[in-house]
């Protein structure tokens, strides 16, 4: 079975993917892929803000499960969520599970609300189903 991933994206070249661009924090957000594909990112306090680009605009996130059919941007530099999973698949060519295929779209799978993980209403978050948002506290 295949093991959760994690990768950092920054402009600090310790970062897994790196992009140099003065809008990007050294240390940006960070990515996570589980064992049955779902993809979680998380800002890691940078300056310049994590972005869901959307068709009315775009919403700052802090914390957010992914689709390959999503955008965003990092910063100033945009970047399609498929873009980004095809890179992590030409940098990390070793079996990282279905999450990273050639072609994600067909393997991951959109977020849809389970049992166990929602997302906050009020600030878009992912938090348990029934307790407090530890971002905004509702």
């Amino acid at each position: 079975m295949a093991k959760e991933r994690v990768f950092l994206l920054g402009r600090s070249r310790t970062c897994d993917l790196v992009f140099d661009h003065e809008s990007v924090s050294r240390e940006h957000a960070r990515v996570q892929i589980t064992p049955n594909g779902q993809v979680f990112l998380t800002d890691m306090g940078s300056r310049n803000g994590t972005w869901l680009l959307e068709s009315a605009g775009k919403r700052a996130i802090r914390q957010e499960v992914l689709s390959p059919t999503d955008r965003l941007s990092l910063g100033d530099v945009e970047l399609p969520v498929a873009k980004m999973l095809e890179m992590i698949r030409l940098k990390f060519p070793e079996p990282v599970g279905s999450a990273v295929a050639a072609e994600p779209s067909r393997t991951i799978k959109p977020w849809v609300q389970g049992r166990n993980l929602v997302r906050c209403e009020a600030c878009g978050a992912v938090k348990s189903s029934g307790s407090a948002c530890t971002v905004c506290g509702r």
